[in-house]
């Protein structure tokens, strides 16, 4: 995990709200999968529980599920990616091959927003249509 105070992490579309499903929601990522245009990730969320902020960068649609999990302890950290499609009935498995995170704070605080860059490696030995999956993109949360 790298620290970067003077990076500003901005990404196209931040902060605007869009109409997702019934609820009204905030873009806070611009996360692609495998460089894909259409397997975008917009969404965030973030909870600190003592000392362990886990941030979840996430999007659900009528095709895909996607999960990309950020778990942080003290100055350790580690990344999960997950998706899955509606008709799925067959667990999916991708084996991590490398992950890299970068912040603009390490000071996490309940109410303040945390911004970064993140990027995750996988290699998928079970019900992918893909082999090697990438996912990579700035994003923003606030903490709660």
């Amino acid at each position: 995990m790298t620290i970067d105070t003077k990076k500003r992490f901005n990404f196209k579309n931040e902060g605007k709200m869009v109409n997702w499903w019934d609820e009204k929601e905030t873009i806070n990522s611009d996360m692609l999968v495998n460089n894909d245009t259409l397997t975008d990730i917009q969404f965030t969320r973030a909870k600190l529980s003592g000392d362990t902020l886990n941030i979840e960068i996430y999007q659900n649609d009528e095709s895909h599920d996607h999960h990309y999990l950020i778990e942080i302890i003290k100055d350790k950290f580690k990344v999960d990616y997950d998706f899955s499609y509606p008709s799925d009935t067959t667990d999916r498995k991708i084996q991590t091959l490398d992950f890299m995170l970068t912040l603009d704070t390490k000071k996490f605080k309940k109410g303040k927003v945390v911004r970064g860059y993140t990027e995750f490696k996988g290699k998928c030995v079970q019900n992918c249509y893909d082999e090697m999956i990438t996912a990579k993109g700035t994003f923003k949360v606030t903490v709660e």
